[in-house]
């Protein structure tokens, strides 16, 4: 549950930045993109289990707000409102540029006492306890963000493709079936992500690849610390191409950078055309969308034209490509 993962996190940032005054908070204000999945019942639930847990901020209060996708438009040189995930201007004209929507931060907390050591303007000055934390750009992926850079750090010369989907789409087999027909010119190393098991990393084996089985632990997604701990324990002498086989997840996966050059997205014909406008951010941040399970388009209500045109509404660099 990685909405109680970001509860975590905002205590932490929020002791770190306050140290002695913390324990004085009555309320906490975050900001939330419409692209960062974040749900608001989601959050205050895991917010409620931790105040619960934690009796020192029981009489904490969480409000969080919803920001709108903004966009930019080159042609036009204005910024715009994105409605349904349509990454398109009045003019036409599609944008990749996102000003706004994808924040996940905390706006403002408020004390229980007048806080002193604390210096505003007074023209900016909040009611007696508020501390706007606007200019502290207090980001709660920050730490993710800066692992995922250690990790490309640490692998300049490996291309590393973190591969994302909903469970049952064909991942596991559409890696085994690159590593046969590519394991003769590129040495391929996977890292297979799933909450229990080794099967994916075994079915890997199997076919000769060099595989191994991260166990989340029941989470929803890979954090990129969880890569950093794994390329410790798998080796990559001599690997070209590193694959991330990421949790089947449409939603968490996608606001985790876990070091990769390149993100594809798989969209199997049996799960319907609709996802892309559904899971918008997966599809934004992808590369590439390939279509598994192409063989049943004849015989499953999939329109590969239409599942292509919301993804590419939603990421206008979007590639497609067919796999059977």
């Amino acid at each position: 549950m990685h909405e109680l993962s970001i509860v975590k996190d905002i205590f932490q940032t929020l002791e770190d930045a306050y140290p002695d005054t913390y324990k004085d908070i009555v309320k906490i204000e975050i900001q939330a993109g419409l692209l960062s999945n974040i749900q608001p019942i989601l959050i205050q639930n895991a917010f409620e289990a931790y105040v619960e847990e934690f009796k020192e901020y029981q009489d904490v209060e969480l409000e969080v707000t919803i920001l709108p996708i903004i966009a930019y438009c080159k042609s036009c040189n204005k910024n715009f409102e994105v409605q349904f995930h349509r990454f398109v201007c009045e003019c036409g004209n599609p944008s990749d540029q996102i000003i706004q929507g994808e924040e996940l931060k905390i706006s403002k907390v408020t004390f229980n006492k007048k806080i002193m050591n604390i210096h505003t303007p007074k023209s900016n000055q909040m009611p007696v306890g508020s501390v706007q934390c606007e200019n502290t750009s207090l980001n709660l992926l920050k730490a993710n963000d800066f692992v995922a850079k250690a990790i490309r750090d640490r692998i300049p010369n490996i291309c590393v493709i973190n591969i994302c989907s909903s469970p049952g789409s064909g991942k596991t087999t559409l890696m085994q079936e690159t590593g046969k027909r590519l394991g003769k010119d590129l040495n391929i190393a996977v890292l297979v992500g799933d909450p229990e098991t080794e099967r994916d990393a075994v079915r890997m084996r199997e076919v000769g690849i060099n595989a191994l089985q991260i166990v989340t632990g029941g989470m929803c997604h890979i954090e990129a610390q969880m890569i950093l701990q794994a390329l410790d324990h798998i080796d990559l002498e001599g690997v070209d191409l590193l694959f991330i086989e990421n949790v089947g997840n449409l939603v968490c996966p996608a606001a985790f950078d876990l070091g990769e050059d390149y993100r594809v997205t798989v969209l199997a014909a049996t799960e319907g055309d609709d996802k892309p406008k559904k899971y918008p951010r997966m599809f934004l941040t992808s590369e590439l969308m390939v279509v598994s399970k192409a063989d049943l388009l004849p015989y499953v209500p999939f329109s590969v034209e239409a599942a292509a045109k919301d993804a590419r509404e939603v990421n206008p660099n979007l590639d497609v490509n067919l796999n059977k």
